[in-house]
């Protein structure tokens, strides 16, 4: 009798945590957006779907600013070995993921500036499409947090870090982009395009070698106040704005990082990430001090006033600004060129003098106030000793 009544108890106390275990999982908050997917799923209500992925500096895309497709300093800016496609519902809650790996993607144009991949995805409507390029060492991380929050507010959260070097080098340039409303039907095979976006800058630093412009020769960069981290996803990808997230520090303000220039035409490139220059997270003016910079380091040999001498070691410092003079963001997707079309004067005489100090012989583009320090500088023989920076983008 006492191992009957043993027993029983055992049945009745495994009945009732199979009633709990039953309860909790019942009780348990689920995504419906993952459990309509997964029930249409079940039925293979499907349609394949034809994606087109443009750049924004092929031609076929509506912009024109961007990064350049070849560089010695930076891998193919076109390259994409693998696309992760992100489906958020109309209420812009997380639904699934879908890889397509390089083999399933097709280039198209002279440097294959244009791609083409199909998938196949239920039919309905969705909020969001979002699509994200070559960040397969992040990927794990983002299946399993999107799986478990379903917010698309939270794509933003995911960041990639500079390498040891402190220099930003990616075999692939990771990318992101985007579609809205989009429904799917079985007459939406095809036709379906987006625009990628890099989610770095690149710089270009060039001084013109040109019969007026002789003085100086570029040797190195240094680059100050660069920030080691950069978002996947930018915080409005309609807006030509840096994402950059409060409480983040900038790196590289003692010691600079250093590129040597090209030994053919004195140019050199490189990326950064975004960087905001003109103010702060929290709308507080940026000092100069803070802000991310260039000097350009070189010999400097005054053949018109000191015909003879040896050439000497001279830096200027450029800062980002446009052709009025005011300082601009450093936006991912952008490319800076930075031009220097004259140099009439020796700078400072040291990295840490030429960083500390706004050069008055600086000048950028057509500002005025520029022009106005320019012509103070210049001497009583008619001599200009201004050096002329203009930075595209």
């Amino acid at each position: 009798m006492k191992i009957e009544l043993n027993v029983c108890r055992q049945v009745q106390l495994l009945v009732a945590m199979l009633f709990v275990m039953f309860g909790m999982m019942s009780c348990e908050e689920v995504n419906p957006a993952l459990a309509n997917t997964e029930k249409a799923q079940d039925t293979q209500d499907t349609q394949e779907v034809t994606f087109t992925v443009d750049f924004p500096d092929n031609g076929f895309a509506p912009e024109t600013r961007a990064t350049q497709t070849y560089s010695d300093a930076t891998p193919l800016e076109n390259r994409v070995s693998s696309i992760c496609v992100m489906l958020f519902d109309t209420d812009n809650r997380y639904m699934d993921t879908l890889m397509v790996s390089g083999t399933g993607i097709s280039s198209q144009g002279y440097s294959g500036e244009r791609k083409t991949f199909s998938i196949k995805l239920v039919k309905g409507t969705y909020g969001t499409i979002a699509f994200w390029a070559n960040v397969d060492n992040i990927l794990p991380t983002i299946r399993s947090f999107m799986a478990s929050a379903y917010n698309k507010s939270l794509i933003q959260s995911y960041m990639f870090n500079q390498t040891t070097s402190g220099k930003v080098s990616f075999n692939d340039i990771p990318m992101y982009g985007e579609l809205t409303n989009v429904t799917v039907t079985a007459a939406s095979s095809s036709g379906k395009t987006v625009t990628l976006y890099r989610s770095v800058a690149k710089i270009s630093v060039t001084v013109a070698n040109t019969p007026d412009n002789q003085l100086f020769k570029l040797e190195k960069i240094h680059v100050y106040n660069t920030y080691s981290k950069g978002r996947v996803a930018p915080y409005n990808i309609n807006l030509a704005a840096a994402s950059i997230n409060s409480g983040w520090q900038r790196t590289n303000t003692l010691v600079p990082l250093e590129y040597k220039a090209g030994i053919a035409d004195e140019a050199t490139e490189f990326l950064l990430f975004e960087a905001n220059n003109v103010a702060d997270t929290d709308g507080n003016l940026i000092k100069d001090a803070q802000r991310t910079c260039l000097v350009m380091e070189g010999l400097f040999h005054d053949t018109i006033e000191h015909r003879g001498e040896p050439p000497l070691k001279t830096f200027y410092r450029v800062d980002f600004k446009d052709r009025q003079g005011d300082n601009i963001d450093i936006v991912r997707n952008h490319k800076y060129r930075v031009n220097t079309s004259y140099v009439g004067w020796r700078g400072a005489n040291s990295l840490f003098d030429a960083f500390n100090g706004i050069d008055d012989y600086v000048q950028y583009g057509a500002s005025t106030e520029y022009a106005t320090r320019a012509a103070s500088a210049t001497s009583a023989s008619g001599r200009d000793k201004s050096i002329h920076v203009t930075i595209e983008y």
